[in-house]
């Protein structure tokens, strides 16, 4: 009993608190105060426990937001993947009008050439007059260089003078023929250059036609004499046309 008073003594003194009383064992430490292992695993386990509790929120917490990510991420790929393949096709659309338009523009440039020559060959014309007048200046100067130009000169033979008269309209305007009054005129013009048309010949009713074809032509007679009317030319992508009325005899 004497010994077991001194410890509590001595604890009481080394606590510095003379109301707390420490139990010490006879042997005068406090391992009897530690927690026991099972005190600790208990802790261990609630611990554990509230861990677990809390990571299914923490995972709710992060993953929306993340999956929201992903999902704007993708949308957006989405949207300029379908951009991009809009413009591509758009490009390639213009690539092929481009492509179109110099094949017509070479194709213009022969026609012009060509009807460039015509023109030139007819006698009413103002390219074969302004080149039979420059042949006539340069005739004119030599013979003046020379000395030797005639008192009368004789006129040079006159071609025998054929009708032709031809122009370029738009669709939706009609063709007049100003000799003859046969009218042609064009309602609709297609991709294949073809078109809706309406024809009206001189003593003969009108015609509707459709799909018509470039150098579709037709005969017709007025004041004895014969002509032919033809659709030189079609073009869809300016939606112009070309008629042309030639006299052909009688």
């Amino acid at each position: 009993m004497e010994n077991h008073e001194k410890n509590l003594v001595s604890a009481k003194s080394e606590s510095g608190d003379p109301d707390v009383e420490i139990p010490v064992s006879a042997s005068g430490n406090i391992d009897s105060m530690k927690p026991k292992n099972g005190q600790i695993k208990s802790k261990i386990i609630y611990v554990a426990w509230s861990v677990a509790g809390i990571l299914p929120l923490l995972v709710i917490i992060i993953g929306i937001p993340y999956s929201l990510y992903i999902y704007k991420c993708k949308e957006l790929s989405n949207f300029y993947n379908r951009i991009e393949s809009e413009w591509k096709a758009k490009l390639e659309n213009h690539k092929s009008k481009i492509d179109y338009l110099e094949r017509r523009i070479n194709d213009l440039q022969y026609d012009n050439n060509k009807y460039l020559m015509l023109l030139q060959a007819s006698p009413q014309s103002i390219p074969f007059l302004n080149k039979r007048i420059t042949e006539l200046e340069e005739e004119l100067g030599k013979l003046k260089s020379a000395g030797l130009i005639p008192t009368k000169p004789k006129p040079p033979a006159e071609p025998n003078e054929i009708y032709l008269y031809f122009k370029e309209m738009k669709k939706g305007d009609a063709f007049i023929d100003p000799l003859s009054g046969s009218t042609l005129g064009v309602s609709e013009i297609f991709e294949d250059n073809t078109a809706s048309i309406a024809l009206t010949l001189p003593g003969q009713p009108t015609k509707s036609l459709i799909r018509v074809l470039p150098g579709t032509s037709w005969n017709y007679s007025y004041k004895a004499t014969n002509y032919r009317i033809t659709i030189t030319t079609i073009r869809w992508l300016t939606g112009n046309y070309i008629v042309e009325v030639r006299e052909i005899g009688k």
